[in-house]
């Protein structure tokens, strides 16, 4: 039985213009924008709904989280204006777990980062999240890629490859200080009611050659459980940095 790959990875995040010095369209890997603000114009969501009213970016943060940015959700669409900075207490080192980051080099090892998450809400309730990828995150793609819009303190560069018997994470990235998107491309290996689930994640500033992005709506009332989603949304940062 197949999986949908977006289960199987237990972690997150049409149209697109980055108002800043560049384009999306024309520059996927986005320059990092020192100390601008950065402007996300979302138009064309796929399976958006018209209970939704506001979208908001948040950050995770230890005990709590941090609302970056938020938006009034029209015509199947909104604009997102992050702020040229974020709190320190809201950034993550990449370090953290010796064992996890034995295998990535790090080019300055006091940089931090922060990841934004995009949430779906209507009359100030929860809906679901909001993500820019390749295909429907819920869907049955054996590969997925998906953006993620990363705030670094300073410039850095990480490249390198940790895994286990379940999983294999590979990341090259270059960050300049302020805004960046870089893209997760996730491969699934093995995946049914008999064997383990066996996946390969790939973090890179470049989207991947012959990939179409599109805006999607995901439901919190969807497939996957409140619980599960979450797992997905720490999963995701985890992926990318530790807390320490």
């Amino acid at each position: 039985m197949k999986t949908s790959i977006f289960k199987c990875r237990l972690f997150l995040t049409l149209g697109l213009i980055i108002t800043l010095c560049y384009s999306c369209k024309n520059d996927d890997h986005g320059p990092g924008s020192g100390d601008a603000a950065l402007t996300i114009n979302v138009t064309n969501v796929i399976n958006g709904s018209s209970t939704i009213d506001a979208v908001k970016a948040e950050i995770e943060g230890d005990t709590d989280s941090y609302t970056a940015a938020e938006a009034q959700y029209t015509d199947n669409g909104f604009t997102l204006k992050l702020p040229a900075t974020i709190p320190n207490e809201y950034l993550s080192l990449f370090t953290g777990d010796e064992d996890y980051m034995a295998g990535f080099s790090i080019s300055d090892t006091t940089a931090k980062i922060a990841s934004i998450n995009m949430y779906a809400y209507g009359s100030g309730n929860y809906m679901g999240s909001i993500d820019y990828a390749s295909a429907d995150p819920f869907g049955d793609d054996s590969t997925l890629v998906e953006s993620l819009f990363i705030y670094a303190d300073k410039n850095v560069t990480v490249y390198g490859e940790s895994g286990d018997d379940y999983s294999t994470q590979r990341i090259n990235i270059t960050l300049n200080k302020g805004w960046n998107i870089c893209f997760s491309t996730t491969t699934l290996i093995a995946s049914d009611e008999f064997s383990k689930v066996q996946y390969i994640s790939t973090l890179t500033s470049q989207k991947p050659s012959g990939t179409t992005m599109y805006w999607y709506f995901s439901s919190e009332f969807g497939t996957d459980t409140p619980a599960l989603r979450s797992a997905k949304t720490m999963q995701k940062q985890a992926f990318l940095f530790h807390k320490k």
